[in-house]
């Protein structure tokens, strides 16, 4: 992890003019960390303890310019492997929770646990070709279609710390919850949040600071209105995961697969670019080597190895030979010159 006063530095010059990803590039290149797609900036609000992953196409300034002149929050540099997951391992990623809305779901031929991405239950283990095959269904259209995430959470009340259960349900137009008494039909849907202006963190040791029934938070904060938070509470750690990647979606839909893919490429350009520097490097250090060494090392029982460690030898020796009876030809022809006697015939 990297967040010293180099790389404030470094991202305030960067910020003005670049996008996350841009930074992240720069910022790579200067600590030689090596490339990844997970390197990530992360958002630290320290007073409200939360944290969330910037995503690669955000502008910087924008969000920076969001916080308050005397704010203690920190911008990190880390790597997060959750940042990309959901492309990484779809199969695992995302979709419904295991226990809540399983009767919703089996109504409409979609078992519990269900990935949202598959529509079926799945192992942990697919083929690559596979995965890609699933993310270009999933996202490779001009539209993305939004993972129907339901299921009960957790709620903290406004100025208390008290937690109270509510079914909510993820649509393209926001965050719904059903009242106390009423179905899950549409008509009785209350919004609870549009996600225009939200950004989703991650709630950090809420057990303590706010007695929350689990460690598994998340928060639904709006920038220009720091006063309006939402705390919610999962059950375990992949729901939450499940819950913050669906919002993800819902809010950016394909930018989150483009960003994925920009970040493989810039990735596998560094390593083919790494690669392709390191043999030059062995390349020029094995021709470099002392006579001796090369001999030595090019010793072996099998005799193809000693003919041609002679011949590279024997090679040396008429190149060095023909640049002698140059230089020496050339000394001649100057001493003559002098002397305005004529050139012997060559």
């Amino acid at each position: 992890m990297r967040h010293d006063s180099a790389v404030r530095d470094m991202l305030e010059r960067l910020a003005s003019q670049c996008n996350r990803g841009q930074v992240l590039d720069s910022l790579l290149e200067k600590s030689h960390c090596g490339y990844s797609p997970d390197w990530s900036l992360v958002e630290t609000i320290n007073e409200l303890q939360m944290e969330r992953i910037f995503e690669d196409h955000e502008n910087l300034v924008e969000n920076l310019l969001n916080w308050t002149r005397d704010s203690q929050n920190r911008l990190m540099f880390s790597e997060r492997t959750e940042k990309y997951a959901l492309f990484k391992n779809p199969q695992v990623s995302a979709g419904h929770t295991g226990a809540a809305g399983g009767g919703q779901r089996a109504a409409r031929g979609r078992p519990e646990g269900a990935n949202y991405l598959l529509g079926r239950k799945e192992t942990c283990e697919m083929a690559e070709r596979n995965k890609e095959a699933l993310l270009e269904e999933c996202f490779g259209g001009s539209t993305v279609s939004v993972p129907e995430m339901e299921g009960v959470l957790w709620l903290k009340e406004d100025g208390k710390k008290s937690w109270k259960k509510r079914y909510f349900l993820l649509r393209a137009s926001g965050i719904y919850y059903v009242p106390k008494g009423k179905a899950k039909a549409s008509r009785d849907l209350v919004c609870f949040l549009q996600l225009d202006h939200v950004n989703v963190y991650n709630g950090q040791d809420y057990k303590s600071k706010y007695k929350a029934p689990t460690d598994y938070c998340m928060v639904l904060k709006i920038q220009k209105k720091s006063q309006y938070i939402k705390y919610l509470c999962c059950d375990d750690v992949r729901t939450l995961h499940q819950w913050i990647n669906s919002i993800r979606i819902a809010k950016y839909g394909k930018q989150l697969y483009i960003n994925f893919q920009e970040a493989m490429r810039r990735t596998e350009a560094a390593y083919d670019w790494s690669s392709l520097s390191s043999s030059s490097i062995k390349s020029g250090s094995s021709s470099s080597l002392p006579e001796s060494q090369s001999n030595h090392s090019g010793q072996s029982d099998s005799g193809v190895s000693e003919m041609t460690s002679s011949g590279h030898t024997r090679s040396q020796s008429a190149v060095s030979s023909i640049f002698s009876d140059a230089w020496r030809r050339g000394t001649q022809g100057e001493v003559r010159a002098r002397r305005g006697a004529p050139a012997p015939p060559p």
